[in-house]
């Protein structure tokens, strides 16, 4: 029991090291407390489903958390890519094809550049996951995305038998 305790304890050091280590663009201070409560849940919610030991999640989260900003640094590319093209549309500009064309063709290109990271990320973890700790991983953050989304519906929905209990702090 207090070798799990301090396990824990030391998982909770980590996340809150690697939340606190993370970068992000200045938001209103309500969203960006949601954003780390959330990011908070889901590092509590993966370390739970893979059911990772002390020695483990020393390994596993720093290079998690490398992993998360190369992917981060590809979707703002992305969005780089994007960005004028909303702002031509915003100002009512017409948009060629070959600008669309050539824009869909950069952001595909980092869209398979991204499948092929992850992938790589998941094999990488072979040194210290097991491989049933490793599908668990693949699926993790598909899962976790239906059930706050699902969550958020649920707590949206207009019609009260369908929302559940009233508002609760799980955030």
């Amino acid at each position: 029991m207090r070798k799990t305790a301090g396990g824990l304890l030391i998982i909770i050091m980590m996340v809150a090291t690697i939340v606190g280590a993370q970068e992000s663009p200045p938001r209103e201070p309500r969203s960006s407390d949601r954003a780390g409560k959330m990011e908070m849940m889901a590092i509590w919610r993966l370390t739970d489903d893979l059911q990772l030991t002390e020695k483990q999640a020393e390994i596993f989260f720093p290079r998690l958390r490398e992993h998360r900003e190369k992917m981060r640094e590809i979707e703002k590319r992305q969005q780089e890519i994007m960005k004028p093209l909303l702002e031509k549309i915003d100002k009512g500009k017409e948009i060629t094809e070959r600008e669309f064309k050539s824009s869909l063709k950069s952001i595909n290109e980092l869209s398979k550049k991204k499948i092929d990271m992850k992938a790589d990320f998941l094999l990488s973890m072979g040194d210290i996951l097991s491989p049933v700790q490793q599908v668990k991983l693949a699926v993790f953050q598909e899962q976790f995305k239906r059930e706050i989304i699902k969550r958020m519906k649920d707590y949206r929905s207009p019609h009260p038998e369908r929302r559940g209990p009233k508002r609760r702090n799980i955030w």
